[in-house]
C-alpha cells in the first residue's frame, strides 16, 4: 500500500471517532425531557355525569313474558370429583388417579 492510502484510512478513522464522539456528547448533554409542542385542540375534562344506554320505557300492557331459569344446575359450579383414596381432584372422564394410580373405573 502507498502512502496515500494509508493517509487516507488514518483521516476516515479520525473523522469516524470524531463523528461518534460528538454524538455522545451531543445525546449527555440534551436536556433529558423534551416534550414536542402541544398542537390541536386543547381538550377540557367533562365533568358531566355519563348517561348509559337504558332500554325505552315499554309501552303499558305490552310487557314481554318472562322466560324461566333452567332448573338443572350449572355443571361449571360442580367441584371436581376426586380421588377415594388419596383425594387428589381429578377429571371426569379419567380411569386412574393421576397421583397415586388408584384404578377409578373397573378396566
Amino acid at each position: 500500500m502507498n502512502t496515500a492510502a494509508v493517509v487516507l484510512l488514518v483521516v476516515a478513522g479520525l473523522a469516524f471517532v470524531a463523528a461518534l464522539i460528538y454524538a455522545m456528547v451531543r445525546t449527555r448533554f440534551r436536556a433529558p425531557f423534551q416534550q414536542a409542542p402541544v398542537v390541536g385542540p386543547m381538550y377540557k375534562p367533562d365533568d358531566r355525569p355519563v348517561q348509559y344506554y337504558r332500554p325505552a320505557p315499554s309501552p303499558q300492557g305490552s310487557e314481554l313474558p318472562k322466560v324461566a331459569k333452567p332448573q338443572s344446575p350449572d355443571p361449571r359450579n360442580a367441584p371436581l370429583p376426586r380421588c377415594p383414596k388419596c383425594d387428589t381432584a381429578i377429571a371426569y372422564e379419567a380411569e386412574r388417579c393421576p397421583k397415586c394410580g388408584f384404578a377409578l373405573r373397573p378396566l
